[in-house]
């Protein structure tokens, strides 16, 4: 039979005597204090650390009271208990539940919660007590706001930043009115909300005086922005007076002019661009195809710096392409797209006689076209046959070259596998005496007689 064996700690009460405040004690201590002829008995809770006052429920659970009546020197504790249960519990000020003082303290309660009404009370402590909050929920009023007319009618209303003519509203909310229509100057409004209202709203027109700005640009054909508005050549417009206007002059090889101005009256302002003269201007090749090898002045480069005037030589070259040459005289900044065309070859097949059967690598065709650009070798070879009902059909190879001749023409006569007997054979019948040509295939034998 096994002994099981455990420490259960302190399971019985001690007797500690006088409480002394500076000492600690273990679970199940009983203590006293005595205070106005009152003796008061106390018992650990948990082991209660030095400095613990005897008042601490926490550590001490109070077992009896001698002596007469209540005096200022015992201790009672007043707990608050609240319907809703998230309520806010003011005791003498201070957000708590539950205060522990001396007999005789009057305590001040106050209990709220938005959209409930406030509970106060006042209790003087002569014992334990906890005191149950039910509170009451508080009546809602609401009012409308009304917009009835506004002026202009095309005008939008907006309350609280939605657009509507009504809104109906707790007592004292503040609504935010504004009303905009074009033409107009913009209405804002906040009103506090405690009835039933109507209110009328007419927007105050605003009266636009206009002032005209020209600007005449030289060359002609310069691009004009005003207020971030391209347009090329001369412009003329009206604007608000008082309007702040930002304008600039620009043209390819001259210099940009740009100023600002306030216009309190009609402007005409005339710019006249200053050209200008580079040293130097970039010349670039986008070839197509893109991976086309470009040379510039014999140097495999797609762009190339040079002094105005300057002329240079362009070569843009890939396999299966036909090479472009060229000579440039740079005068100005250039990007020039270059398109490389298909090298393309040719073979055309005559047939003699021309209703004979034409077939280039098995299909029936007269001609065909080639390319290299699929392929990296230089020749392409394949074969013609030419064939027709009552001749030998002539079969040959072709080869097509690359960077050779680009259309070759092959003709090709068909021999007849009919044969003329010579010396033509006469014959002659009973029924005629016209003689007649007689034409037989060469596999037959004949014999003169």
């Amino acid at each position: 039979m096994e002994l099981d064996k455990q420490d259960l700690g302190k399971v019985c009460l001690t007797m500690n005597g006088e409480f002394n405040p500076t000492i600690s004690y273990e679970e199940l201590c009983c203590v006293y204090v005595e205070d106005d002829s009152a003796l008061r008995s106390f018992i650990s809770r948990k082991p209660v650390p030095a400095g613990t006052d005897i008042y601490d429920r926490e550590y001490w659970q109070p077992i009896c009271y001698g002596g007469g009546s209540p005096t200022p020197s015992q201790y009672y504790t007043f707990r608050v208990i609240t319907t809703p249960n998230d309520a806010t519990v003011l005791i003498n000020g201070v957000v708590q539940k539950e205060i522990t003082d001396k007999a005789g303290t009057v305590v001040n309660i106050e209990v709220s919660k938005d959209g409930y009404k406030t509970y106060t009370a006042s209790k003087t402590l002569t014992h334990d007590e906890t005191l149950r909050v039910t509170l009451e929920k508080e009546a809602v009023e609401t009012f409308t706001l009304y917009v009835d007319t506004v002026t202009p009618s095309n005008a939008v209303v907006k309350l609280n930043g939605s657009i509507k003519k009504q809104i109906t509203v707790t007592r004292g909310t503040v609504v935010k009115v504004e009303a905009n229509a074009s033409g107009y100057k913009p209405y804002t409004n906040n009103i506090t909300v405690t009835s039933d209202r109507h209110i009328d709203i007419v927007l105050e027109e605003i009266v636009v005086v206009y002032n005209t700005l020209t600007i005449n640009p030289t060359p002609s054909d310069s691009t004009v922005i005003i207020n971030n508005v391209s347009s090329i050549g001369s412009v003329s417009k009206n604007y608000p007076k008082g309007t702040t206007i930002n304008w600039s002059v620009f043209k390819d090889g001259y210099i940009t002019k740009s100023n600002n101005l306030v216009l309190d009256e009609d402007r005409t302002i005339n710019v006249v661009l200053e050209e200008i003269v580079p040293d130097e201007f970039t010349y670039k090749v986008n070839p197509t195809p893109s991976d086309a090898t470009v040379e510039i002045n014999g140097i495999k480069q797609k762009q190339i710096t040079v002094a105005a005037g300057t002329s240079i030589n362009v070569k843009v070259s890939k396999r299966g392409y036909i090479t472009q040459t060229f000579v440039r005289t740079i005068t100005k900044e250039t990007v020039e797209n270059i398109q490389l065309l298909v090298d393309t070859y040719k073979l055309i097949v005559r047939a003699n006689p021309s209703d004979a059967i034409i077939k280039i690598d098995g299909v029936v065709q007269s001609s065909k076209s080639f390319d290299f650009l699929n392929t990296s070798d230089n020749t392409i070879k394949g074969t013609i046959e030419v064939s027709k009902d009552g001749y030998d059909t002539v079969s040959q190879e072709y080869t097509i070259t690359y960077g050779g001749v680009k259309e070759t023409t092959v003709e090709i006569s068909l021999g007849s596998n009919y044969i003329n007997i010579t010396p033509t054979i006469l014959i002659f019948d009973s029924a005629s005496t016209t003689p007649q040509n007689l034409i037989v295939d060469s596999s037959d034998s004949w014999t003169a007689k």
